[in-house]
């Protein structure tokens, strides 16, 4: 894919839902490095009829509001709250809670919430974990 900006390296956006225990992809956008838009239709056109038939793509139990992400497996996360703590790069900010999804092969197999609280760390709490301790070293 184009890359649309530096806030976006993987160079798509995309949508996505889960209904009845199933992740779908509901909208993708993106460009080709020619600048044709991308369509969910265009993610497969390398993989076989029957391998689509195989992961349940077009099984009717798998239909739903989008394209069925039968590739998706692993932990998506997603956090919800007062942001508790900032992190300039990635995903790393730190927020109140956090819905975390186990996916295997697009269905939904697990989750959980995980709640924080706001540390009651003080500033040079903080600095100390930057920097390093502002105390003399034993001996000195």
């Amino acid at each position: 894919f184009r890359s649309m900006s530096t806030a976006c390296r993987r160079g798509y956006g995309a949508r996505w839902e889960i209904t009845s225990g199933r992740l779908y992809m509901t909208s993708i956008h993106a460009h080709l490095i020619d600048g044709s838009p991308v369509t969910p239709a265009m993610l497969f056109t390398n993989y076989s009829k029957q391998y689509l038939d195989s992961v349940g793509i077009s099984d009717p139990a798998n239909d739903g509001r989008g394209t069925f992400a039968f590739w998706v497996s692993g932990l998506i996360w997603c956090s919800f709250g007062r942001l508790l703590r900032y992190e300039h790069m990635g995903y790393s900010s730190v927020y109140e809670g956090e819905l975390h999804l186990f996916m295997k092969d697009g269905f939904l197999i697990g989750q959980r919430i995980v709640h924080r609280e706001q540390s009651k760390r003080s500033e040079l709490d903080e600095l100390e974990d930057e920097f390093g301790s502002f105390q003399d070293s034993p001996g000195e």
